[in-house]
């Protein structure tokens, strides 16, 4: 009998095979876990306390202690150290990294080194397990395959030299071995789950056979044909909700019985399928109330570490840990950190330091310039604990700058995670536990590294530990359950009562081929490798499917008919019928048709203010004409909204800027006779541009940018006011009293404190010219009146200035200074003889009709004379200010353009409202 032919055998006598010392070899790891957790549910049935722990291995790890116990004697192999993936993957890394430099010596070639080295190591593995013929002769003329032939040969005599070799140089070792000696011992032996066995596989068993006839090969089954049935969905998800509903049918009428749920892509649906089987196996997943640890179900693809939030943390600290540039928002993320030292303690705190930081720190600097910043600066003295942290940090940043081997490089890790507390105060008997270990085994697996690689720098040793942590899949341990959700290898050895296989589409089953493209086709095809043509992959699903029959009562075959509007073609090796099951009816779906009729209550006010006293600036009247729960929720509840920021200068500090340059002009300038003077000597553009000069630089740091940013914003801000400045030219003759000066308004209780851009004063009349500077569009003055006005703030500064006395009389103009490049304009009106001079010179001679008498202004028949206006706007920002005081908060926008720019709509819900009364 062939020693490789398969035995049948039930999980009953493989259980007690192992009792009797059986070596089982399992195809991957999941299954030797599985077969451990079965072995342990046997013997605890028999009544035993206590029993010997079986040998159950996967292969690799079999194969690992076969050649330590094979080889030792050999003279060929004495010191030979066996390399793991990662060790592997770095000598390829290695040896590409010098070919590619010997063609491009001073460039930077256009590839992607990782997927290159990734697909140079299938290659090479490809060549071993499945004895493809690579030898010069054999390739062809394309220039991948002869590089790929040059980096093996590299590759086999850097594992000469130094000893080494990999898993597959391994096996062929012991094949070598075991053709010259003949002999081997070799406990009784059987390898369960294999599907088929490669090439090296076959050898080394059919030698182990031949030597020691303890080997056999296992395939486990109840021993009766199933029963089969077929069942067709619309789509995915209607597929995994008939599933789970399969499922729970089972379930409620059999208490002991295990399900398996095969998916062929099951990486590619596991949104999808937790989603479904939450719906109908526990809804109370899907609004937090259920860990997933808890699940009734199982997926067995797990995220790949990285994708969990506390190792996302532990990057995110380590990533402060470089020479490089960082942007501040990594710091910013690192004071809401809730894994590292008194982040609960300090939560308030920290979220009002993070506030005041995304208004100070640069958008990328390195990060000791960040530490030394955050130490100097008030807004985190409140936060002594995280202080403390950025304190035992400054030591350590000095080491980022040197060479050191990986090993060390983890060292430095550690201590810099240990320095933050991290991972904080995490139970050791939850998830987050099993989480944190797992990223420290990958910590401390870079020390292996030190064999292959010598000193490198931090950001390539960052770049390592996240790749690792990036392609490894984890999924924290978790109670055994009955429905089990895996992909169709994992699936083959483990026993079910009920198998339901899906998404059976031509897409995806059988999976495509997928030759490497360093190797010429017609020595992948000539192998026995499954995934070289379509024919040995068809060939290979077909097997597995048998498998799956042969271990099983029942088997389930489904499929869906549409991925969104593309129809999809059954599997060619499953005949489907053509009726398509009706779309399942989640639970949660079915569970709202009787949910209780809700009761709406409109709660408009708010609490009034205490003692009818507040204070605030020119935003709580603005905020409470365009929306009263827009200025009860910001000004009272303090939601202010996070605005983002963009990298250099936003709208809002483009204004900001404009208005500094401004302010220190007219500090130097004072007088529209000094600003002719400068025009007609040619030296205005050299004095503005000293003015930007000296405003930008402030802003430089913050903007992430250096000279280069000076010089164009120089540039753009100096065309920009120079046509501004144009425009004042053409004013009758003016000084300018104040700019940015603060003026108090107390109204109805409230006291507000407003700072007035600018106030000139008329050399004519001596009247004031009341001045607000826009570098947005501009309000036009039929927006300035009315009983909830667009634009309160001219209004407001009248008011103020009348109390602070020192508008005693009519002004000479209101007016909005609206500062935009190619729409420069004055916008407003004027009580005086006129605003511009008789000869107006400016180019764009439409800009003058933006100021115009207030009698002809349209704000109304009743408003046509200062004193009425006047006595207009003190009656509506009153009653504004009143109706802030009484805690008015009803969502109610002045107008659709009112919501566009208000970050607010989560908190009033102003969507779900419309859509309501629509309703």
């Amino acid at each position: 009998m062939n020693a490789l032919e398969p035995v049948s055998i039930t999980h009953r006598d493989l259980q007690e095979s192992l009792t009797g010392g059986l070596t089982l070899v399992t195809a991957n790891r999941r299954l030797a876990r599985e077969l451990h957790q079965l072995y342990r549910s046997y013997r605890s049935s028999l009544g035993h306390k206590a029993w010997e722990t079986p040998t159950i291995l996967p292969y690799e790890g079999w194969l690992l202690q076969l050649g330590v116990q094979t080889l030792r004697n050999d003279p060929d192999t004495t010191g030979l150290t066996l390399l793991n993936t990662q060790q592997s993957r770095q000598v390829w890394r290695t040896i590409i990294q010098e070919d590619i430099h010997l063609d491009c010596p001073d460039t930077k070639p256009l590839w992607n080194l990782d997927a290159v080295v990734e697909n140079a190591m299938r290659a090479w593995q490809l060549v071993q397990y499945w004895d493809i013929p690579l030898a010069q002769g054999n390739m062809h003329d394309a220039q991948d395959h002869k590089r790929f032939h040059a980096w093996t040969e590299r590759y086999r005599q850097r594992c000469r030299e130094h000893g080494w070799a990999d898993i597959g140089q391994l096996g062929s070792r012991l094949i070598r071995y075991l053709t010259q000696n003949g002999t081997v011992t070799l406990a009784n032996t059987g390898f369960i789950g294999f599907v088929r066995f490669n090439a090296l596989q076959k050898r080394l068993l059919g030698l182990l056979a031949e030597c020691s006839g303890n080997v056999r090969v296992f395939s486990t089954g109840h021993g009766a044909e199933p029963a089969y049935s077929h069942r067709q969905y619309r789509d995915a998800y209607g597929q995994w909700l008939g599933a789970a509903q399969w499922a729970r049918s089972k379930l409620e009428a059999t208490q002991e019985i295990r399900l398996g749920i095969v998916v062929p892509d099951i990486a590619q649906s596991r949104q999808l399928l937790e989603h479904a089987f939450s719906q109908v196996l526990c809804p109370e997943h899907l609004v937090g109330e259920v860990p997933a640890a808890d699940l009734p179900f199982h997926i067995s693809t797990g995220r790949n570490l990285c994708d969990y939030p506390l190792i996302k943390s532990g990057l995110r600290l380590l990533s402060l840990y470089c020479d490089e540039a960082v942007p501040s928002a990594l710091v910013r993320e690192i004071l809401l950190d809730p894994f590292i030292t008194d982040a609960r303690t300090e939560s308030d705190a920290r979220n009002s330091a993070e506030a005041r930081c995304r208004q100070r720190l640069t958008f990328q600097a390195e990060p000791a310039r960040f530490v030394s910043f955050l130490l100097g600066d008030n807004a985190t003295q409140d936060i002594p604990a995280f202080r403390g942290i950025l304190e035992s940090l400054l030591p350590l940043l000095g080491q980022c700058r040197s060479r050191a081997s990986y090993g060390e490089w983890a060292e430095r890790f550690q201590v810099w995670l240990r320095c933050f507390g991290w991972p904080g105060e995490v139970p050791t008997d939850s998830d987050l536990y099993q989480i944190g270990s797992a990223f420290q085994g990958e910590l401390s697996a870079l020390r292996k590294l030190d064999m292959v690689c010598g000193p490198v720098r931090v950001v390539q040793a960052m770049s390592e530990l996240k790749r690792r942590v990036s392609e490894q899949p984890f999924q924290p341990q978790a109670s055994p359950v009955q429905v089990e959700v895996l992909s169709p290898l994992e699936c083959i050895g483990l026993d079910f009562d009920s198998i339901w296989i899906g998404n059976l589409t031509e897409q995806v089953w059988p999976a495509a081929p997928s030759p490497s493209p360093f190797i010429p086709l017609s020595l992948q095809k000539s192998s026995d490798y499954p995934g070289a043509s379509i024919a040995a992959s068809r060939e290979h699903a077909a097997d597995i499917l048998e498998l799956l029959g042969g271990q099983t009562r029942e088997v389930v075959y489904s499929r869906p008919r549409l991925d969104n509007d593309v129809i999809l073609q059954p599997s060619s090796l499953i005949s489907f019928p053509d009726m398509t099951e009706p779309d399942p009816v989640p639970l949660i779906a079915r569970l709202q048709r009787y949910r209780p009729v809700m009761e709406y209550h409109e709660d408009r006010n708010g609490l009034p203010v205490a003692g009818n006293r507040t204070s605030g600036g020119i935003s709580l009247i603005t905020d409470q004409a365009a929306c009263p729960f827009r200025a009860y929720a910001r000004h009272r509840l303090g939601a202010d909204y996070d605005d983002p920021r963009e990298e250099g200068l936003d709208a809002l500090d483009r204004g900001t800027l404009v208005h500094e340059i401004l302010h220190e002009f007219w500090k130097d300038v004072q007088s529209s006779s000094r600003l002719s003077e400068l025009e007609q000597s040619g030296r205005l553009a050299r004095h503005l541009e000293a003015c930007i000069l000296e405003v930008a630089a402030r802003y430089s740091p913050r903007s992430g940018f250096r000279k280069g940013f000076q010089e164009a914003l120089c540039r753009e801000l100096g065309t920009l006011l120079l046509e501004w400045l144009a425009l004042e030219l053409n004013r009758k003759p003016f000084d300018v009293v104040s700019t940015e000066s603060s003026v108090p308004l107390a109204l109805s209780g409230l006291h507000l404190d407003f700072r007035v851009d600018r106030i000139d004063r008329t050399d004519a009349t001596g009247k004031l010219v009341i001045m607000d500077y826009k570098t947005g569009h501009a309000t036009p003055v039929s927006g300035w009146t009315g009983e909830r006005p667009d634009y309160p703030q001219l209004a407001a500064y009248c008011l103020a200035l009348e109390q602070d006395q020192r508008l005693t009389e009519p002004p000479a103009a209101l007016v909005i200074g609206q500062i935009r490049s190619g729409d420069t304009c004055l916008v407003g009106f004027h009580l005086d003889t006129g605003f511009y001079q008789d000869a107006f010179s400016v180019q764009n001679s439409r800009l003058s009709r933006k100021i115009d008498c207030l009698d002809k202004c349209r704000i109304g028949e009743a408003m046509k004379d200062w004193k009425a206006l006047l006595d207009h706007w003190r009656e509506t920002l009153s009653t504004l200010a009143d109706r802030f005081s009484a805690g008015h908060a009803q969502v109610d926008p002045v107008n659709h353009s009112t919501c566009r720019y208000c970050n607010l709509s989560t908190l009033c819900r102003i969507t779900e409202s419309a859509t309501h009364h629509a309703e």
